[in-house]
């Protein structure tokens, strides 16, 4: 049973139309569609509109609302400002995806996954290397290191990181310097404890 009043109810069709507009403005036949749905994620090649609906050659109830990559590229039909908590701020989570915390690392290496979502347990964040906590939203990045005998590495941002990593595109890097340079000192402190 719905716990939603009419009224939300219909600011939340009045949303989804406006997204929807956004899209058509946007999006052509042909292009890549990454989008969410129950259980994870789906990817299929647009084909065309069907009523408010994106459709692709095997779907033909895709919302506007539930699409985050276009083209492989990070987008959102979302209103500002209108997001689930749990399931974060698209528009932040865009500026937090294209940041990139390794560069100018040269290392060869090849990226896996890249997502943002919810830590299942503790975890030390790869940037300020503060402690992550079970149910935080934090950003997960896997990636396979090809120099010397190949591996597998899991790096987990804490959500101050991700925070920092956002607005590195308007304060020019300060917070995400700061976070590093507490990264650093933190490891320095563990290393000289244990000399």
């Amino acid at each position: 049973m719905s716990t939603l009043t009419d009224e939300e109810r219909a600011e939340r069709r009045a949303h989804s139309r406006r997204a929807t507009e956004r899209a058509r403005a946007i999006v052509k036949p042909g292009d890549m569609l990454t989008f969410t749905r129950c259980g994870g994620h789906s990817r299929g090649r647009f084909t065309g509109w069907d009523g408010w609906w994106m459709c692709s050659p095997t779907r033909s109830d895709i919302s506007a609302l539930c699409v985050f990559k276009l083209n492989g590229a990070w987008v959102t039909f979302a209103d500002e400002g209108h997001w689930d908590p749990h399931l974060g701020d698209p528009r932040r989570d865009l500026d937090v995806m294209s940041f990139d915390p390794f560069f100018p690392d040269e290392t060869d290496t090849t990226l896996l996954s890249d997502t943002m979502g919810l830590a299942s347990k503790w975890h030390d964040c790869a940037i300020c290397g503060g402690r992550i906590w079970g149910g935080e939203r934090i950003r997960r990045r896997v990636e396979r290191i090809n120099e010397g005998r190949p591996r597998v590495m899991t790096f987990r941002f804490c959500p101050l990181c991700c925070q920092a990593m956002a607005a590195s595109w308007t304060d020019d890097g300060k917070a995400i310097t700061e976070r590093t340079a507490l990264g650093v000192k933190r490891s320095q402190t563990v290393a000289e404890g244990s000399a």
